[in-house]
């Protein structure tokens, strides 16, 4: 029983050593941002304050036709199939790359769930590479991960939080991991906060969402 627990501890112990600690990334437009190396991945978070409802978020990520508009270079976005409750969206993106590279073209599962407590909402994205047959044109994303928390505030804001994931393995190279970092996600986060205090996704109301 003693060495089975000695075991576990050096376990947990090897497995944390994997993963580095944040480093900031500098701010924009109140937006923070962060990276560190898990693994074999690299991890981009970004945190701040917005004036959108949770509500509203749900409605612009849900609103898979406004992608191209937060999304910096998504070249098209197809809704393939949604789950009211529990919330569910299964859809299709394909994503310009500089050359000489190929795009990318990635098949994403979105859920999102809710503390009944807390009310802080937990919205998770996965890749489903199999759930589509590849093209022969596009190089299939299989690592790309997000996840985006997002809690009420006592001065009516909403307190948002993402960390997103990849990998090598979908044929980006380091210095283009950081590229897209430090040129590509502080507007993505930006655009998304700016286009949910706009209609529609301003007004948006979820049954699945309680904003208070």
């Amino acid at each position: 029983m003693r060495n089975s627990i000695c075991l576990l501890v050096v376990l947990m112990l090897s497995l944390t050593s994997f993963a580095q600690k944040w480093t900031s990334r500098g701010e924009e437009n109140g937006i923070k941002g962060y990276t560190r190396t898990v693994g074999d991945k690299l991890e981009m978070k970004f945190v701040t304050q917005s004036k959108a409802s949770m509500s509203a978020f749900v409605g612009v990520m849900r609103d898979v036709s406004s992608h191209q508009k937060w999304m910096t270079g998504i070249q098209k976005s197809v809704l393939l199939k949604e789950k009211a409750i529990p919330f569910e969206i299964y859809y299709h993106s394909v994503v310009p790359f500089p050359w000489p590279m190929d795009n990318r073209d990635a098949v994403m599962y979105g859920v999102i769930t809710q503390d009944p407590d807390t009310k802080a909402l937990f919205v998770k994205l996965r890749p489903i590479p199999t759930y589509l047959p590849e093209e022969k044109k596009h190089i299939r994303i299989k690592t790309f991960e997000m996840d985006v928390m997002l809690k009420p505030q006592k001065n009516g804001t909403t307190y948002f939080e993402s960390i997103m994931r990849v990998g090598e393995d979908d044929g980006m190279p380091t210095w283009l991991l950081d590229w897209v970092v430090t040129e590509k996600f502080f507007k993505v986060i930006h655009n998304l906060c700016e286009l949910a205090q706009k209609e529609p996704y301003k007004s948006f109301s979820h049954p699945s969402v309680v904003n208070k």
